[in-house]
């Protein structure tokens, strides 16, 4: 019997807001991207990142993964 489960990571990067405050939103997107592109590299193509608002990024990550790489 296949499973669905996932193991969700949440983080909060709260310093965004200070970033966009002193150097704007370009400076900002370029952070979030680059964040974004570090946790990519740690997970495997079977998982899933995305960004949500209020400055988080989620990392989905399928349950069965943890047992077969």
């Amino acid at each position: 019997m296949a499973t669905n489960n996932w193991a969700v990571f949440i983080v909060d990067l709260d310093v965004f807001r200070k970033i966009h405050d002193a150097y704007g939103m370009t400076v900002r997107n370029e952070l979030l991207k680059s964040a974004g592109n570090r946790i990519n590299e740690c997970v495997r193509e079977k998982d899933m990142i995305s960004h949500i608002p209020f400055q988080k990024i989620i990392t989905y990550l399928k349950y069965e993964s943890f047992f077969n790489p």
